[in-house]
């Protein structure tokens, strides 16, 4: 039973995305995590408008209490309606997000800069109304504090979403930085590698997650994106390696990525799939 929840996840992801009327659960609060506003006047921190909406993705799917949509599900999202570069978003905007991925709230964000000190400042909202349920700031010094800003964040958000202090002591919330990379440097490489390799550019993805591993050469999710792309590129002995470089590292991601990894990991030949299914 595992494996076919392991193939039917990995298939999902790999076939292209048809408009549908998602449902959403009415047990949990369902969330789209807009990319984020540059407004520090620097063009060479563009790249966190993703990085950062990929990293709050990341931290907040490892909750049991809420439904985050997936990376490259508001990948697809944004492309469809054009906004991939749009750096607002028009409550209509949002709306058309919400609706298509099924998220019954939205958050934004806008990253700001003074000296060597960043703030970011988010806003959940109701997606169907557009009310605003909680509003936060969070600050750091230098691009390495971004991921103790998210972790912040991840528990402020939690909060606005009215979940009790037991539900989030409870709640899995491992460091984003340990299930992802510690390193910005390294983060920037990879969410830069993720907008290429969804964008069929596989070649200039692989470069990048290189770059990546070389800085971090514990980062699981790189070396994962590294074997897809390898993969449908015709390496198959160059995709074989490095998902199993990601397999022994596995236990560097969350739940969901990890079962990402596993699918990679059965479905790279025939043999593999067979004993899967078994």
């Amino acid at each position: 039973v595992v494996a076919l929840i392991i193939a039917a996840l990995v298939i999902w992801q790999l076939l292209p995305k048809k408009e549908a009327i998602p449902v959403i659960p009415s047990d949990k609060p369902s969330l789209a995590v807009m990319y984020f506003e540059n407004n520090t006047g620097d063009e060479s921190l563009d790249i966190w408008r993703s990085a950062l909406s990929d990293l709050l993705i990341s931290d907040l799917s490892q909750s049991k209490y809420i439904r985050v949509l997936p990376r490259d599900r508001l990948f697809s999202i944004l492309d469809q309606l054009n906004l991939l570069e749009s750096e607002r978003y028009s409550s209509e905007n949002l709306k058309e997000v919400a609706t298509r991925g099924g998220a019954s709230h939205i958050l934004q964000g806008i990253l700001t800069k003074a000296g060597e000190n960043f703030r970011i400042n988010t806003t959940l909202q109701e997606s169907g109304t557009m009310e605003i349920i909680g509003s936060d700031m969070v600050e750091g010094k230098g691009e390495e504090s971004f991921h103790t800003i998210v972790d912040e964040l991840t528990r402020r958000i939690k909060a606005n979403f009215k979940l009790s202090e037991d539900e989030i002591a409870s709640d899995l919330d491992k460091e984003v930085g340990k299930i992802t990379t510690s390193s910005p440097e390294a983060y920037r490489y990879y969410s830069e590698a993720r907008k290429y390799h969804l964008g069929w550019d596989y070649r200039k993805a692989i470069k990048l997650y290189e770059k990546a591993v070389a800085i971090d050469p514990r980062f699981a999710m790189a070396y994962r994106g590294m074997a897809v792309a390898y993969g449908n590129t015709g390496y198959r002995l160059k995709q074989r390696e490095y998902i199993q470089k990601a397999m022994e590292l596995s236990d560097r991601v969350s739940d969901r990525e990890h079962y990402y990894i596993l699918g990679n990991f059965y479905f790279q030949s025939e043999k593999t799939y067979d004993k899967a299914i078994e």
